[in-house]
């Protein structure tokens, strides 16, 4: 084996990652002061073996990637198989879930629950209006105007994002709207 020019060997990636440890450096420097078939048996054995690894090491990042990927679609697929009860889109409800229809109630901030049908005892026409509502519309016109909180501060509470708060927030007010036009009376 001839004599290496160790500038030329520094252009290549590997070969420069090679000798950046110490020992690998060592070696070849001592294969250049004495450039014997052991030392070049040596150098070459230990440049294979740090191939081998290399190689290695890339062949399994790729795996555990690709793994990674084909978990996820499958994890992906499951969820969407086996959305939780709850979560289903109910029967006949224009969009809404299980979860939708469940007892609307909601804890103020000093603690008492009621319903937002109570505070508005004396508009009998608003206060059926709002009991057609869903308990989602519900919570956020509660929020909203009696909590006096944002759409995103609303979104962040109740898990949702402010996109959907804002849809259910409109379809709730256009329904109200249509409640109590159709009722003419609003006392």
């Amino acid at each position: 084996m001839q004599k290496l020019e160790e500038e030329v060997l520094m252009k290549d990636p590997f070969i420069r990652k090679f000798l950046l440890d110490e020992e690998n450096y060592n070696l070849f420097q001592a294969y250049q002061e004495n450039p014997t078939e052991e030392m070049a048996e040596k150098l070459d054995w230990k440049f294979q073996w740090e191939h081998t690894k290399h190689n290695a090491i890339a062949y399994l990042s790729r795996a555990i990637r690709t793994e990674a990927i084909n978990f996820d679609r499958e994890h992906r697929k499951y969820v969407h198989r086996f959305t939780p009860t709850l979560d289903r889109p109910a029967e006949g409800s224009e969009g809404h879930t299980f979860k939708d229809e469940l007892e609307s109630t909601i804890n103020l901030s000093d603690g008492v629950e009621t319903r937002i049908e109570d505070i508005i005892k004396t508009h009998s026409a608003l206060r059926d209006a709002i009991g057609s509502l869903t308990l989602q519309q519900r919570r956020i016109l509660f929020l909203l105007f009696f909590e006096g909180l944002a759409e995103k501060e609303i979104a962040r509470k109740l898990g949702s994002s402010q996109q959907a708060v804002s849809k259910s927030k409109r379809k709730a007010l256009d329904k109200l709207r249509r409640e109590i036009d159709g009722g003419n009376d609003i006392n």
